[in-house]
Parts: C-alpha cells; sequence; structure tokens
C-alpha cells in the first residue's frame, strides 16, 4: 500500500513540476520537517519533503515519512502488530507577494494526505457484571486520509537555506481495525490510571472510525539548489 500510493504521489508531483517547465524558477527545495518527528499525537516518522516552484506564485510539495522506531515504549509478551507507519502528504501552493529578493513569502495551500500505522496496545479492565480485573492485548491497525487547508511562511536565507513554518485544518476520515481483542467496549470498562490519562488505549478501539475535524502546525528546515 505504501509503494503504491508513493508512486501516485511521486507521479502527480512530477506532472506538475513539468508541465510549465517554460515558466518555473531556477531550483528546487529539499525539506526535513521536526514536528513529524516528535509528533507524539499521531506517530513520529523521520519526514522529508521536496518543493518546486512552477513560478513565481504556485509551488508543488510532495513529502514522505516513516516511522523508524516505537514511540510508545511497549514491552509486550505477545506482538500482534509489530510498530510501523508511514505519512505522505501533496500539497499545491499558492504564494504571495515576495517579502524580499530571495521570494520569501507568505502561502496558501491544500494538502492531500494519507497515513497507516500498526502497532499491539493492552489495556485494563473491568467487567461491569462482575467487577473482575483483566488485561487485554490486542492489535490495532489505522488508515487516515483527508484534506488540510494551509497557511504558512517561507523564508529564504541567506545561502539558500530554508526555513519554513505552517498551520492549518481540515478534514480527515479515520478507519480503526482491531485484531486478537477481548475487550468489549459494550459490557466493559476501561481502568484508568495517572499514566492513561493522555495515552487512553480506548481511542484505539475500531469504534471509534469515522470522521473528524483535524488541526496541524509545524516547521520544515531545507535548501535551495
Amino acid at each position: 500500500m505504501m509503494k503504491k500510493f508513493a508512486v501516485v504521489l511521486f507521479s502527480l508531483f512530477t506532472v506538475f513540476a513539468f508541465s510549465q517547465e517554460n515558466n518555473t524558477e531556477k531550483g528546487w527545495i529539499v525539506k526535513y520537517n521536526p514536528t513529524h518527528s516528535i509528533d507524539f499525537l499521531t506517530f513520529p516518522t523521520i519526514t522529508f519533503a521536496i518543493e518546486k516552484r512552477i513560478n513565481k506564485n504556485i509551488g508543488v510539495n510532495l513529502e514522505i515519512g516513516h516511522q523508524f522506531y516505537n514511540y510508545k515504549n511497549q514491552l509486550l509478551d505477545t506482538i500482534y502488530d509489530k510498530p510501523r507507519g508511514f505519512k505522505a502528504n501533496f500539497e499545491t501552493r499558492w504564494y504571495w507577494k515576495s517579502t524580499d529578493k530571495r521570494n520569501s513569502g507568505f502561502y496558501n495551500g491544500l494538502q492531500l494526505f494519507y497515513r497507516y500505522n500498526q502497532f499491539t496496545r493492552t489495556i485494563s479492565y473491568t467487567q461491569e457484571s462482575t467487577s473482575n480485573g483483566f488485561v487485554d492485548t490486542f492489535g490495532v491497525r489505522k488508515t487516515a486520509a483527508g484534506a488540510i487547508l494551509v497557511a504558512g511562511y517561507q523564508y529564504i536565507m541567506p545561502y539558500n537555506f530554508v526555513l519554513e513554518a505552517y498551520f492549518g485544518g481540515g478534514y480527515m476520515y479515520r478507519n480503526i481495525k482491531n485484531n486478537h481483542r477481548a475487550f468489549d467496549k459494550s459490557k466493559d470498562v476501561e481502568v484508568e490510571g495517572v499514566d492513561q490519562l493522555f495515552n487512553r488505549a480506548s481511542v484505539d478501539l475500531s469504534e471509534n472510525s469515522g470522521s473528524t475535524v483535524i488541526l496541524t502546525i509545524g516547521c520544515r528546515i531545507g535548501y535551495k539548489f
């Protein structure tokens, strides 16, 4: 799935980047997204992007990230789904009037994204009928796709180094699948400890699939060549 989606995004990026080659500015921008490396609200990835300015006002940006480590630090006896995931997005941008001769400036964009993540979860719960306590270990597989309206500022520094900040909001459809799960949300009650307040296992249940509004904020650092 990751390879197929990456091929589609790269093909789309190539079409946009070269369709108006006669009007394009010289150079590309390669960027690293440090925000994604510490994104523990979804999952952290090592993420790189490449941008091509079609002309002074229009640009396209392709970004792909891969999860290289288990951010939940789980030490589980049973592993149903080994932790792994990826993020990918394609963004078209409209740059407003440049603020300096190096073409720094504000932009608005439309970002289409897709991400996949899988891992093994544990949940502590009691049965409502008996008050007996249990610990359940189950697999989680998540996919999410959507669109975000983005606003940002890209600063082209001396020696062609690039600093970029952005924020935005949009719509996402999320699909969650569980396997080897014994916990029944309709009958059982999750036990909430102090360490679970911001990491409740119940958010990873298949019942939470569906549409939602999302927000994004971050920065990128790069080099124009």
